[in-house]
């Protein structure tokens, strides 16, 4: 596994625009699925960015900057748009997808300027839903339906984080819990038929 630079959260994860899928623990998930994890520092303390490349054959790879790069703001996206951009050419990239959470005001110019095309959205969750973490794990396992608890400790037994969903668009009830490997402390809502909204540990 690939070790992240000394305060590498601080940075990428911590900061006021920073995103838990540019975290050093995200990196160790995605490296587990097959991909290899890059952290650059771009500039001290940002823009910092988590690259992920899957190798292709002939030599080539893709590449995936989730939810990055990490700017302090918008002033600093061109500068990291360009170093992106010269990593991609180094590693004789096909394409790298860049993901930054930014307001599209801010971000649609200077990724245009840097010939960057829009793609179908890679995480198109819009909504967040702060989750209070501070009772005791008893108490939030009691409040959640029966079959998400077993479905929560069978992730548990597997080594998986769980994602359970109630949706709050219907009153449909989940068929199914589902166990994947998702960034810590983080679940996904939603009946499978309308949009999950996501669960983040503060």
């Amino acid at each position: 596994m690939t070790s992240a630079p000394a305060g590498w959260d601080d940075a990428a994860v911590r900061s006021p625009g920073g995103h838990v899928l540019q975290s050093s623990a995200w990196a160790e998930i995605r490296e587990g699925q097959g991909w290899h994890a890059e952290f650059h520092r771009i500039g001290e303390p940002l823009p910092v960015a988590l690259v992920l490349w899957r190798a292709l054959p002939g030599g080539m790879c893709i590449g995936y900057v989730p939810r990055g790069p990490i700017v302090r703001d918008g002033s600093q996206l061109p500068k990291a748009l360009d170093a992106l951009a010269r990593l991609a050419r180094e590693r004789q990239a096909i394409f790298v997808k860049i993901d930054p959470e930014l307001d599209p005001a801010v971000a649609e110019e200077p990724m245009r300027q840097a010939g960057l095309r829009r793609a179908a959205d890679i995480q198109p969750v819009l909504a967040t839903l702060e989750l209070d973490l501070a009772p005791e794990e008893d108490v939030l396992m009691a409040a959640l339906d029966k079959d998400t608890r077993w479905s929560i400790r069978q992730a548990s037994r597997r080594a998986a984080m769980p994602t359970f969903a109630r949706c709050t668009t219907c009153t449909r009830r989940p068929a199914a819990a589902r166990a994947s490997s998702r960034a810590p402390g983080t679940t996904t809502e939603g009946c499978g038929a309308h949009s999950p909204r996501r669960a983040t540990r503060a």
